[in-house]
């Protein structure tokens, strides 16, 4: 059986679906399957999708085969004048949808391909909002699942999403709210619907003296993970936290924020707010476990790699209550509290400052819970069983 991903740009690159891409792939390779990652010569979200970063070709790369595929040159301006309309939560076209997919991250020569190799194997297509996935889940859909990485976002609500997420074999989803939204959207069967998770490393070993030593964040801090713009809500956390500071002056706590993405401190924030940028792996670990307590501020997630290691590390979150991933997270767990508002932000905030045996019970409840439902092994066995199933 040959397991084979499909996604727009693969590598130790920045992203929720990268990442998981990248570790469901090799530990199948490490549990001994032949595993194949199919993308483009594209560097990242972020790079000139234009110009080619990789070279076309096959590589090996920790027990993964790794092909690699010209993409297509594309109207960044068309995609971007559609997005900016999507965005702003205006009706488009069917024409403007195809459009937007055309001209996101493509390349003919993978789909081609795929339709011709497609029917060996089984294909998992990752994420959803790219032409690329788009098309290639479409080239043998009968063996084929796509892991969306569906999020309560304008792009889900494309019409031609409903068509493609029944065709597919299966959407392999992260939680009971994604699940709960491909049904209410689009009307996908429940026999499409398979709840997978997503894995998550359970050796995390964070040095806090270290990050202290290195980054001086303060004796006691929140920490914000993950790209820092309007789209996962940072600007609207950092002026809650600079009123809860000005509002209860027996605070010790700062904010430190790790992380791509430009700068989101307006002025005024105060001094008790710390942009950190983008850290190393090992800095952004012993973070977590130098931090009093994780904030998640999206309202848009599938999954939260972050929430879920900061439970690995035995702290408590606090996240955005119109999330309702974190949200459902955070209750089904008991490893975190929730706001909706500034007024809840601030009680809820209050009870982890002044509260240590709450922290510590928060914490410890949700490592609990990411050990039961998301260790590698647990989420690769899920795998292995779905593939059998495709035959």
């Amino acid at each position: 059986m040959i397991f084979r991903f499909v996604i727009p740009w693969y590598g130790e690159i920045p992203g929720g679906a990268e990442r998981e891409c990248r570790k469901t792939a090799e530990g199948l390779a490490a549990r001994g399957h032949a595993v194949e990652v199919w993308t483009t010569t594209i560097k990242e979200l972020d790079s000139n999708w234009n110009v080619p970063y990789h070279k076309e070709g096959v590589e090996e790369t920790a027990g993964v085969t790794v092909r690699r595929f010209r993409s297509n040159v594309t109207d960044h301006g068309l995609f971007c004048r559609v997005n900016e309309k999507a965005l702003r939560g205006e009706p488009l076209t069917e024409d403007e949808e195809e459009g937007f997919l055309r001209e996101s991250a493509n390349s003919d020569r993978l789909c081609r391909a795929l339709a011709h190799e497609g029917g060996r194997g089984v294909t998992f297509t990752i994420p959803y909002c790219f032409g690329v996935t788009v098309r290639a889940s479409l080239a043998n859909p009968g063996r084929t699942f796509m892991v969306p990485c569906l999020h309560d976002e304008a792009y889900a609500r494309f019409r031609v999403y409903g068509d493609l997420f029944r065709r597919v074999r299966g959407l392999v989803l992260h939680s009971a709210v994604e699940r709960d939204l491909a049904r209410s959207l689009h009307g996908v069967p429940d026999e499409k619907l398979r709840l997978l998770g997503e894995g998550v490393d359970l050796d995390l070993e964070p040095d806090p003296a270290r990050f202290h030593r290195e980054h001086a964040p303060g004796k006691r801090f929140l920490l914000v993970l993950g790209r820092k713009d309007a789209t996962k809500n940072t600007p609207e956390l950092v002026r809650y936290f600079s009123r809860y500071r000005r509002r209860n002056a027996d605070s010790a706590l700062s904010l430190c924020l790790i992380g791509s993405g430009r700068a989101s401190i307006p002025a005024g924030a105060g001094p008790w707010v710390r942009d950190l940028g983008f850290l190393p792996r090992r800095d952004v670990v012993d973070a977590i476990g130098a931090a009093e307590a994780l904030v998640s501020p999206s309202l848009n997630e599938s999954f939260s790699l972050a929430v879920m290691e900061a439970w690995v590390c035995g702290k408590p979150v606090l996240v955005n209550g119109a999330c309702a991933v974190t949200r459902g997270f955070a209750g089904d767990s008991g490893g975190g509290l929730w706001y909706d508002d500034y007024p809840a932000f601030e009680a809820a905030l209050r009870r982890l400052e002044r509260d240590g045996a709450l922290r510590e019970a928060l914490g410890r409840q949700g490592g609990e819970f990411v050990r039961r439902n998301y260790a590698w092994p647990v989420i690769l066995e899920r795998y292995e069983k779905l593939a059998e199933e495709a035959g």
